[in-house]
């Protein structure tokens, strides 16, 4: 199967959460013949305050994933992503193995990591499991996208908690939408710039800005409350741009 790895930050049920996922895998979920998902759990030992692995325990936990792949793959399983969660990490397969053949792969790797994983195999031929554990929500996908520009920045030097101008626009059918756009935009502390009609797409782009820092938790109140109200209205919330700041 072709890997398309992606990571992001989540809340599950409040609790703060950090899931891994293959993307290919959502192309080829409707076609997949394996009808059983495996999750395998994996107790820390010695977790973060937030429940996140620390230390030489994530090179452990990397161990453990390189095993479990070796060994389920080679019984033509295939491995989808991970969630790590209030001091555990849950590893997802699909399989067209059973309980105990799960079992005869797993009691050598709790042998050799000193780490007593245990698991479930339920059916799952609708791949379930995936979409509804790992999938990203639309949020999400922000979320993702957001960390991909920022990565991009701070490898051209910028430092994230440089106040700086950030610039943003969405696409609308309508004008009335493009116009109830703005007006939210002015109540939330962000700047209507301009709105254009682009004649190709027969769209009206509303452009904007804020004024903030390259942290995370800082933009994703400006792009996560952008990309919900535009959804709201019907269009689109199209992405944002900024500058480095390296002084």
């Amino acid at each position: 199967m072709d890997e398309d790895w992606y990571s992001f930050p989540a809340q599950m049920d409040d609790r703060p959460a950090y899931v891994t996922f293959n993307n290919a895998f959502a192309k080829e979920a409707k076609v997949d013949r394996h009808k059983n998902h495996i999750v395998l759990k994996a107790t820390f030992k010695q977790p973060t305050e937030y429940g996140m692995p620390a230390g030489a325990e994530h090179e452990i936990l990397e161990h453990i994933d390189n095993l479990l792949e070796e060994a389920i793959n080679s019984n033509n399983g295939v491995y989808v992503g991970h969630v790590t969660i209030e001091g555990h990490r849950y590893y997802h397969y699909y399989v067209n193995l059973e309980e105990n053949d799960m079992a005869v792969l797993v009691n050598p790797i709790n042998e050799q990591t000193d780490y007593m994983l245990e698991f479930i195999v339920q059916e799952d031929p609708e791949k379930n499991g995936f979409w509804n554990d790992l999938y990203p929500t639309d949020d999400e996908w922000r979320i993702i996208h957001d960390m991909e520009a920022l990565d991009e920045l701070l490898e051209a030097g910028d430092i994230r908690d440089r106040l700086r101008e950030v610039f943003h626009w969405a696409g609308f059918d309508s004008d009335e939408s493009a116009s109830d756009f703005q007006a939210w935009l002015e109540d939330n502390s962000m700047n209507p710039i301009s709105t254009e009609k682009e004649e190709t797409r027969n769209r009206y782009i509303v452009h904007y800005s804020h004024t903030g820092t390259m942290d995370i938790s800082d933009l994703m109140i400006y792009t996560l409350g952008s990309n919900r109200k535009a959804s709201e209205l019907g269009g689109t919330y199209e992405g944002w741009e900024t500058t480095a700041v390296k002084e």
